[in-house]
């Protein structure tokens, strides 16, 4: 019997987090939940933060590219959005919890996601782009913290749906080689961006 000396990638129970946290998200979007559902939110972030702080330690050590990113949506989506989530949930007597601090937070996890993504253009446009989804719906949700529009807390949950849907199908790509990923990103914004040059 044939073993195997290695851990395997956790790229699928990565994207399954990432498909609960992005549904997490838009219902904090869309719905007015109850402090008893918004606790079980909290606590739950903190256990899949955790677990999803583990898997990108994997991929960390495993050098694959997208293990760096699973640990700011670890920390940004999960632990400090699940200790920001169930404090003020809890609202203990004599401490006064500071929501700017999360979203400047949620706001530099954001733009940092944003930053890094030209290096990994190679990936595929699926990955590539809940990446981005991820991100902006991050600088959306910091965005309505900091200024209470609701305009950007709308365009969050819309990101947020993007992302939990594009982790979906990650996490059964991962498991069903045949499903197609798509070009990878760089050649199509390389053909987006010829198209353009030959229009003007």
């Amino acid at each position: 019997m044939n073993t195997h000396h290695h851990i395997a990638s956790p790229n699928m129970i990565n994207s399954f987090i990432g498909a609960v946290f992005g549904a997490f998200s838009v219902l904090t979007a869309t719905v007015n939940l109850s402090s008893d559902a918004l606790l079980a939110m909290g606590v739950l972030r903190l256990l899949l933060g955790t677990i999803l702080f583990l898997g990108a330690l994997i991929n960390i050590f495993k050098g694959i590219p997208s293990g760096n990113l699973n640990l700011i949506s670890a920390v940004c989506f999960g632990l400090f959005a699940g200790v920001h989530i169930t404090i003020s949930t809890l609202g203990f007597h004599g401490v006064s919890w500071q929501p700017l601090i999360y979203c400047i937070v949620q706001l530099f996890g954001g733009i940092y996601i944003l930053l890094i993504l030209p290096a990994l253009l190679d990936t595929s446009l699926s990955a590539w782009g809940c990446q981005m989804a991820g991100a902006l719906g991050l600088i959306s949700q910091a965005i309505f913290g900091m200024t209470s529009l609701v305009f950007f807390h709308y365009v969050s949950g819309i990101w947020f749906l993007l992302y939990a849907v594009l982790n979906t199908y990650a996490g059964l790509a991962a498991v069903i080689p045949e499903m197609p990923q798509g070009p990878d990103a760089r050649d199509v914004i390389s053909y987006l961006y010829k198209a353009k040059k030959s229009n003007e």
